[in-house]
């Protein structure tokens, strides 16, 4: 029971059970109360969805944002590896042309000798024609392809657009259904390199010259004083091994026998021996055998008992496997350690105390530097390079002096590796290629995209 005050100021005594009206408002209250919170919970679920909803058609716009993106960073970065497929093809016609010019022209001089080219039979030195390198002179990115479209354009005309049978003047004008490039968002570059400045292990196999020369060439490329701790220290695997020894493993493990090399350190003769090659791999776990069979990949070299990531990263970008195995090695190199490499093979005592001096060698790289014309577009011939040698008072080797067909260097190659990049927004694709000349855009040796 409830009192309330009346008009009159007095009070009075209200029964719930007897005063329906009562008992109507406090249920009408109860009612208000009850459709707030539904309310309240309604705006809330609504919000969660819509929240949801707007995250994940975000999420859907960025995925396929970076869909397409990386659709065009790809085809971008097709496009420079085509590229420079296409400026290795004009390397190619140039090298055919020089080499074709040279032989007229040491024929021309066998011919003038009296011998019908018994002068060039007898050691006299090929015509020392420049070797022009084109892939160094061009640059394969998008930024320079632009400009060169934007150059052959012109600047936009101010004349009414012509007809639609008229073409614009000074305009190019793309094939039906095709864009130009440069409507295109997003950009490529790419690198050139060449893979026969380096070393491959796979002609340890080479017989005859290749069983002396070669073991020498990789011997001098890992002489230098400031790797001895790669040999003299243990590496991961608890094993120490000395230069001659890793250049034996390697042997073993691409020949085709399954017998132990043994080398000679006075001649540097590679020969097979009677040991097992299987010895090294022993203490393996798992335990595995030498492949006895040519690598494919970089990658294989750690396969080789003694090559670890201290050596890899000492060596790993001065090995190849995808150059042909009896090709010498390109003297014209920017790696002033496969550069040093190569002076020592070309002299004919690679221990003469004027190699031992570090002034003289610092002078020879400097000179050669200089030959270098125009960064490197125009390369040495071995003949320029062992007459830099010859200038210091080295002797050197006469199938190097005379650019023999059995010289270990040599200056043009045929096998080259392209990194190629493509961007779009912030999406980017890399694709690594290995070329080798041939009548079109050389044969692809290697493909990655990463």
């Amino acid at each position: 029971m409830r009192l309330f005050s009346d008009q009159a100021g007095g009070t009075r005594r209200i029964d719930p059970q007897r005063d329906g009206r009562a008992t109507t408002l406090s249920a009408g209250g109860g009612r208000r109360g009850m459709a707030l919170i539904l309310v309240l919970t309604t705006v809330a679920v609504l919000t969660a969805v819509v929240v949801e909803f707007a995250y994940d058609t975000r999420i859907d716009t960025t995925l396929a944002v970076n869909s397409r993106d990386a659709l065009r960073a790809h085809y971008l970065a097709r496009s420079a590896a085509n590229l420079s497929r296409l400026v290795l093809h004009f390397q190619f016609q140039i090298d055919t042309q020089m080499r074709q010019l040279g032989s007229a022209l040491g024929g021309a001089a066998g011919g003038a000798a009296g011998g019908g080219g018994q002068a060039g039979a007898q050691g006299a030195p090929r015509p020392a024609l420049p070797r022009i390198q084109v892939w160094k002179l061009l640059p394969v990115e998008s930024a320079t392809i632009n400009t060169f479209i934007g150059a052959i354009s012109g600047p936009p005309s101010e004349e009414p657009p012509p007809g639609p049978s008229e073409p614009e003047p000074g305009r190019l004008v793309p094939a039906a259904g095709l864009r130009s490039f440069g409507s295109f968002e997003g950009g490529f570059s790419a690198s050139i390199e060449d893979e026969e400045t380096k070393f491959n292990p796979n002609r340890l196999t080479v017989p005859g010259a290749g069983e002396k020369i070669f073991p020498l060439q990789l011997y001098l490329l890992m002489r230098d004083p400031r790797w001895d701790f790669l040999f003299d220290e243990e590496n991961a695997n608890g094993e120490r091994f000395r230069r001659e020894e890793l250049i034996v493993h390697m042997r073993d493990y691409v020949d085709a026998n399954e017998t132990g090399a043994a080398i000679d350190r006075l001649t540097w003769q590679l020969a097979d021996g009677v040991s097992d090659e299987e010895g090294p791999y022993t203490r393996y776990r798992p335990r595995y055998r030498p492949k006895n069979a040519l690598l494919d990949t970089p990658g294989e070299l750690y396969q080789i008992a003694g090559i670890d990531d201290r050596f890899m990263a000492a060596f790993g970008d001065r090995f190849t496997v995808f150059t042909d195995i009896n090709a010498p090695i390109n003297v014209n190199t920017d790696d002033p350690l496969q550069l040093y490499a190569n002076i020592l093979i070309a002299a004919k005592n690679p221990d003469d105390p004027a190699l031992q001096n570090p002034a003289v060698i610092e002078s020879l790289l400097e000179q050669i530097e200089l030959m270098k014309l125009y960064g490197g577009v125009l390369g040495m011939t071995v003949q320029q390079f062992a007459a830099v040698i010859q200038a210091a008072g080295i002797e050197v080797r006469p199938e190097v002096a005379y650019a023999s067909t059995n010289s270990p260097l040599g200056d043009t190659s045929q096998t080259f590796r392209i990194q190629a990049i493509g961007q779009a927004g912030e999406v980017a694709k890399k694709i690594t290629t290995v070329v080798r000349y041939d009548e079109k855009l050389g044969k692809l040796l290697y493909w990655r995209e990463d």
